[in-house]
């Protein structure tokens, strides 16, 4: 019996490949059930509480992967002058801007439609 090797070799292969096979199907019946117990749990939970909507903002930011919204602004900002931290006059800083540049720009005594040339 020579060829001994031959069949331990060649069972082997079969067993292991087996094994994959096996290995493959379970993890796509796996996968199928996990699938269907998320709907489920999530199904549940929307359902259970659909008159609270800051409940069910919260499990929806969850599930897409956005737990937190609140970005981390600074407590002071740089104006022209100086560091302001006070909240009102980061406010106004902010709401003046606008007049601010207006009033810097000087005027032209040229009509507008002139440029349309």
């Amino acid at each position: 019996m020579d060829d001994c090797w031959i069949i331990e070799f060649f069972s082997a292969k079969i067993l292991q490949e087996s094994n994959i096979l096996k290995f493959k199907t379970y993890l796509k019946l796996f996968n199928k059930i996990k699938s269907k117990a998320k709907i489920t749990y999530y199904k549940t939970i929307l359902e259970g509480n659909n008159n609270n909507i800051k409940l069910i903002w919260n499990v929806l930011k969850k599930t897409i992967g956005k737990e937190c919204d609140k970005i981390n602004l600074p407590n002071s900002f740089n104006t022209e002058k100086t560091p302001v931290s006070d909240k009102t006059e980061i406010a106004d800083y902010f709401m003046n801007i606008g007049y601010n540049v207006n009033h810097n720009v000087p005027s032209v005594k040229r009509d507008f439609t002139s440029y349309f040339a």
